[in-house]
């Protein structure tokens, strides 16, 4: 009621909620940074401190995204001169590997020796993750960019920039780190109602497994083998690989034994004996 007693209708204040896109936002424009030499862009991503609160303001993500662009406009430098960019900042990597995909994806021309070189260098690292530790953000951890290095390399195979055969042992040489790396990422495989494939191309080693049948496929198109007169003598390596996991007293992950049965009609194309 009023000062006249006379009923009034309250006021309220309303608050309206909702969903708020946040975009990562750089600390600098792609302009700027798109024309800095590639030691003065090292320097900039070695001296780069990730701020407190990352949500609202600049943030490592948006740094990130700067690079990959940045790897896609001036992808053949950046390859030639990868030796330069072995950083410690998982995030960073991942983003000159996705830059990379991104030149893949566009079918330009990509000196890959170098390249692949690189990615042998990120498979060897390790993450320092403890039981029950999860990635958080986009390569947030290693195991993540591995992901998207085998994620890379599977598109190599498909791709109308194929790699060239004198790639051969390189690529195998990093599919064949990541098919015996672990995760590092523990969980409970006792649950039969689980998707275990779902597991599989989730993970690094998952992946890695996916991409070694990849190259099996590819050795059988690049060397013009005969679909029918395949064997396995044209690619040991792989069988040896793949025969030493079908062993269930060595492989102990159901979710990589999941990968022969997905893979099934490429494994009986490669070698039907």
């Amino acid at each position: 009621k009023n000062n006249n007693k006379e009923i009034e209708r309250p006021e309220y204040i309303y608050y309206f909620s909702g969903v708020r896109e946040v975009k990562p936002i750089s600390p600098v424009n792609f302009d700027d940074f798109k024309k800095k030499e590639l030691n003065e862009i090292k320097q900039y991503l070695k001296d780069w401190v990730q701020p407190i609160d990352e949500y609202y303001g600049e943030s490592t993500a948006g740094l990130s995204l700067l690079l990959q662009k940045t790897v896609s406009a001036r992808f053949d430098e950046f390859a030639n001169n990868l030796q330069m960019f072995q950083l410690d900042n998982a995030k960073f990597v991942g983003a000159i590997i996705q830059g990379f995909s991104e030149a893949l994806a566009e079918c330009k021309q990509v000196n890959w020796l170098p390249i692949v070189r690189y990615c042998l260098w990120i498979i060897t690292q390790k993450d320092n993750l403890s039981k029950g530790t999860k990635d958080i953000g986009m390569y947030a951890s290693w195991n993540s960019v591995k992901r998207a290095v085998f994620s890379f390399i599977e598109k190599g195979f498909t791709s109308k920039n194929v790699f060239p055969i004198s790639l051969k042992n390189s690529l195998w040489d990093v599919i064949k780190e990541g098919v015996s790396g672990f995760d590092g990422d523990i969980f409970d495989e006792a649950d039969d109602k689980k998707d275990y494939y779902l597991i599989a191309i989730n993970k690094a080693r998952g992946v890695a497994f996916e991409c070694a049948i990849r190259y099996g496929l590819w050795l059988l198109q690049s060397l013009g083998i005969d679909n029918k007169k395949a064997n396995r003598s044209y690619c040991p390596e792989l069988f040896a690989v793949l025969d030493q996991h079908l062993d269930t007293k060595y492989e102990k992950s159901k979710y990589i034994l999941a990968i022969y049965g997905r893979w099934f009609p490429w494994l009986y194309l490669l070698d039907s004996a």
